[in-house]
């Protein structure tokens, strides 16, 4: 592997240190394996492809591709979902499992907007006061920054 294919934080106080191959064809592996091509590179320093890694590492993502398009598009909802995973378990509990996924308008009048659903078996009750504590706690003071690009719901389930 030549000094291209890889990418390496300098200070590791920071960041982690990180090494990964960037495939041919312009793609990069963000986690899983999985190669993700894109025009522009998301991922351009040592700290994006951590950001990545988080996200792809610390999410469900069925639709890597739509995905990674929405991010490449909305930047700004990155650093909000890096930090959102340690609030989200202060609320739901270590095992927390949160899908992420792109809500496109099917009109297209609206906006399209990133979903971070939060599974839970809770009753509805539970769920909505969890919701409210965790916007109360940390995700209403972020909501605004973030232009209704992303936003946190509850999916309830009989099981997971």
């Amino acid at each position: 592997m030549d000094d291209k294919d890889k990418i390496e934080e300098q200070d590791e106080e920071k960041t982690p240190r990180v090494r990964e191959r960037v495939p041919r064809g312009g793609g990069y592996s963000v986690g899983g394996g999985e190669d993700i091509s894109i025009k522009r590179p998301l991922v351009s320093s040592a700290k994006d492809l951590y950001n990545m890694k988080v996200i792809f590492g610390e999410y469900r993502v069925q639709d890597s591709s739509s995905v990674t398009h929405y991010l490449d598009q909305h930047g700004g909802v990155i650093e909000p979902l890096v930090a959102a995973p340690k609030h989200i378990r202060e609320v739901w509990g270590q095992n927390a499992v949160v899908n992420l996924e792109v809500s496109q308008d099917p009109e297209g009048e609206q906006y399209d907007c990133l979903m971070a659903y939060i599974q839970t078996t809770d009753d509805a009750d539970t769920s909505i006061a969890k919701l409210s504590a965790f916007g109360t706690q940390w995700w209403n003071a972020r909501r605004k920054l973030v232009r209704n690009q992303l936003d946190f719901d509850v999916e309830i389930h009989d099981a997971l």
